[in-house]
């Protein structure tokens, strides 16, 4: 089939030809990337494992680690005892992580989003 002589009902069915392949190809590529994410999953599982199965001994509370973390260590110890204080005397409490939350946003911030989001293109 050339252009020149092409019916209508021969174009269209070119044209789902095509869409098929299209559909085809993308479909594999997609399948392509879930089996890379799979393997890359397996793989960082199994570094955890290994990195879990060795000997690692929970160490107190040192000076090196305070320059890595973020907030004062008094901050952490009031607020550790804040939450045990109000947990009461028989639960034991171990703090492993604080986060911080976000601020949110300001008033100017908040206007300039919902403007932006009204108007119309």
């Amino acid at each position: 089939m050339t252009p020149d002589n092409m019916t209508l009902v021969g174009s269209v069915v070119l044209s789902i030809i095509y869409m098929v392949f299209v559909f085809i190809v993308l479909l594999v590529i997609s399948y392509l990337v879930d089996i890379t994410a799979f393997i890359l999953k397996r793989k960082q599982r199994k570094s955890k494992e290994d990195s879990s199965s060795s000997d690692l001994k929970v160490s107190e509370f040192s000076i090196s680690d305070a320059s890595d973390m973020k907030m004062n260590p008094k901050k952490i110890a009031a607020l550790s005892a804040a939450i045990q204080a109000y947990a009461g005397d028989d639960v034991k409490l171990v703090v492993r992580r604080v986060y911080r939350e976000s601020a949110g946003l300001s008033g100017w911030e908040a206007a300039g989003m919902e403007e932006s989001l009204r108007r119309s293109l």
